[in-house]
């Protein structure tokens, strides 16, 4: 299965990016993609909901998420 990186968006709701160029590891995609300092977890493309009719009402469960991977900005956390 594919994966993705979702992180929360400032308005509260869910961000998720597809990594489109596979040499690329996640905390480059992250450095890019992701603001600077805020939390991103890579997750199994199968985790997202089905429906994307209501997809900027998605939120991220944070506490089931565990630890995030890392930090937009390219900072990667000791978990990965």
């Amino acid at each position: 299965m594919a994966q993705i990186i979702i992180y929360v968006k400032a308005s509260g709701g869910m961000m998720y990016v597809q990594r489109v160029n596979q040499s690329l590891s996640w905390a480059q995609v992250a450095a890019k993609a992701v603001p600077s300092g805020i939390d991103y977890w890579v997750v199994d493309e199968s985790e997202l909901p089905t429906d994307s009719t209501f997809r900027d009402s998605w939120v991220i469960d944070v506490p089931s998420q565990g630890a995030p991977t890392g930090q937009g900005g390219g900072e990667q956390h000791d978990n990965n």
